[in-house]
């Protein structure tokens, strides 16, 4: 009986040493991360999740005022050295004032055109490799509207009066699970976002699916589908991030994977609007810690009560994402899926396997084709109708 009473209170000793070990671990991780940020969040509400949810609100205020702060605080070095190369850059005043005009090339034809967005485009990139914030810098942002303004009306001159879309024309592989009973032939169809928002974007896009040459959803992660791209022309990067908070990263919009962005892309499978801001370092669910960087906030919260740490990871795509020295930069949208995403794009998310795929388990796309308006409702492939022959036409 006495020998019963001593293994019981050494598993009572046990149980007690595990618990303190899991509280150190916790308290560590909580000073460690305290340590590195501003100061705490505090938390309050009536309930347990009203409270989770007011931390982590006031956790991603604080985040954002601080980010503004530390762009505000430490401007980069040499600034007068920056202005001087970035004057050089973009030019005299009277080429921007130009630029900047939306009456300016209403009739200016689109080789002009092409060549006005040649230029532009080797000026913001040069910019881009100087290392400045573009995204507050006036002189940047000044350059990149007047990119922006030139891209607008190219793509009307080219490709006529918006809306636009992609049909995305899809080969399956044999072991893709349901294809004995729906075969090889799919498709998605991509409808643009609005030229006033992101027109460098779209413009991208519609000229990698004019000069599709190859292509393939090649990663499988639970947040994205990911398409690796080969075109006959479009072999660069975007010349900076684009990104429009009124177009932001939710489920089945189309994004530019990589930074700098382009012209490889993915389908968001969830919506990255909040979550991809910042990633959870760590979960504490029912006295456990579980780390995880590639688990959704969306998702672990259906699964059980947590209190999130939050970390930049690589699986981001919204302000701040991707690294430390920019809060404002983010990977580009670009559109919509508005064909395919309840149907097709599960049967891509079907094949078993995870990450990277195997070349046998990859989803080919076999052409990208642009559509326009018809005119009455619907919807035809665009045609490149060379300008000299129309006008004497």
């Amino acid at each position: 009986m006495e020998k019963d009473d001593k293994i019981q209170r050494r598993q009572q000793q046990t149980q007690k040493y595990g618990i303190l070990v899991v509280v150190s671990v916790v308290c560590l991780g909580l000073l460690f991360l305290l340590k590195n940020r501003a100061g705490p969040s505090a938390g309050g509400g009536s309930s347990a999740h009203e409270e989770q949810s007011l931390r982590m609100q006031q956790h991603l205020e604080q985040r954002k005022a601080l980010q503004q702060s530390v762009v505000q605080e430490k401007p980069p070095p040499d600034t007068a050295s920056f202005d001087r190369q970035k004057a050089a850059l973009i030019g005299t005043e009277n080429k921007n004032n130009k630029n900047n005009n939306p009456n300016a090339g209403i009739n200016e034809s689109r080789e002009e055109l092409e060549a006005q967005y040649k230029e532009l485009d080797s000026e913001v990139r040069a910019i881009k490799k100087t290392g400045v914030i573009m995204e507050t810098d006036p002189e940047s942002l000044k350059a990149t509207k007047a990119l922006q303004d030139v891209v607008r009306k190219l793509i009307v001159k080219k490709y006529g009066p918006p809306p636009y879309r992609v049909k995305v024309v899809l080969e399956f592989p044999e072991r893709i699970p349901d294809f004995a009973t729906k075969g090889k032939d799919g498709s998605i169809t991509i409808e643009m976002a609005p030229i006033d928002l992101i027109p460098v974007s779209v413009w991208t896009f519609l000229e990698v699916s004019r000069t599709w040459v190859r292509g393939a959803f090649h990663r499988n992660a639970h947040h994205v589908l990911q398409v690796q791209v080969v075109s006959s022309e479009i072999h660069e990067h975007l010349p900076f991030q684009e990104y429009s908070k009124e177009f932001p990263h939710k489920q089945g919009t189309t994004g530019y994977c990589g930074r700098p962005s382009g012209p490889c892309w993915y389908v968001s499978l969830i919506d990255n609007t909040v979550n991809h801001v910042s990633q959870p370092l760590a979960f504490v669910c029912n006295a456990t810690v579980i780390v995880s960087f590639a688990l959704s906030v969306s998702y672990l919260s259906k699964h059980c009560p947590f209190t999130p740490f939050y970390y930049n990871h690589g699986n981001q795509q919204g302000p701040g994402s991707q690294q430390q020295k920019n809060p404002y930069e983010a990977d580009a949208n670009f559109g919509t899926i508005v064909e395919g995403f309840d149907d097709v794009v599960p049967r891509i998310h079907s094949i078993k396997q995870m990450g990277w795929l195997d070349k046998e388990n990859q989803i080919n796309i076999l052409t990208q084709i642009i559509l326009i308006s018809d005119g009455q409702g619907g919807w035809k492939e665009w045609k490149d109708v060379d300008e000299s022959a129309s006008t004497t036409a």
